[in-house]
């Protein structure tokens, strides 16, 4: 079976989501200050974990909307303070995401995305569902995944690489 738009994107950013909120959850359990972890940073001038979670989870939850040309976007706040904060935003974009039809997704293959676009940005160029979602939104999602993993191995938290990929691999079995 072909990979389709709906497994590059919705599943790859449910993939994504999942592995987070694993490699957080290892992080209360085992760091002896999880709270210190929420502003802790990879170097003085990135922005802190609750950061990277923030942008990881706007961004999954406004690319489906984008992808479904729909006209209001999600708008998470930027006020994650704790660990619990930041399951609790996963979990609602999760839930969100898995209303997602694969149908509804791999119908927009090349088809424009013009949601939340100006006009300008509309006559100029219209990028497809598929070329916003991977030229664009989905780098954006793993770097945030990324930097998250990064700073919580700085901390010492203590995640391999199978923490951070097992979601991937239970992903690709639904």
């Amino acid at each position: 079976m072909p990979t389709t738009l709906y497994d590059g994107t919705i599943r790859n950013i449910i993939c994504s989501l999942k592995s987070l909120r694993n490699c957080l959850q290892i992080a209360q359990a085992k760091h002896s200050d999880p709270q210190s972890l929420v502003t802790a940073r990879l170097i003085s001038d990135m922005q802190p974990l609750s950061y990277q979670i923030y942008v990881a989870t706007r961004t999954s939850d406004r690319l489906a909307a984008v992808m479904l040309n729909k006209d209001s976007l999600p708008n998470h706040e930027n006020d994650l303070k704790s660990f619990d904060d930041f399951l609790q935003r996963i979990d609602q974009v999760l839930s969100n995401l898995e209303q997602v039809r694969p149908e509804e997704i791999n119908a927009l293959d090349g088809v424009p995305s013009v949601a939340n676009m100006s006009r300008n940005e509309r006559e100029n160029h219209v990028p497809t569902s598929a070329s916003n979602a991977f030229g664009a939104a989905m780098p954006h999602l793993h770097f945030h995944c990324d930097m998250a993993y990064a700073i919580l191995r700085k901390e010492g938290v203590p995640l391999g690489k199978a923490d951070y990929i097992q979601a991937f691999a239970d992903g690709w079995d639904m």
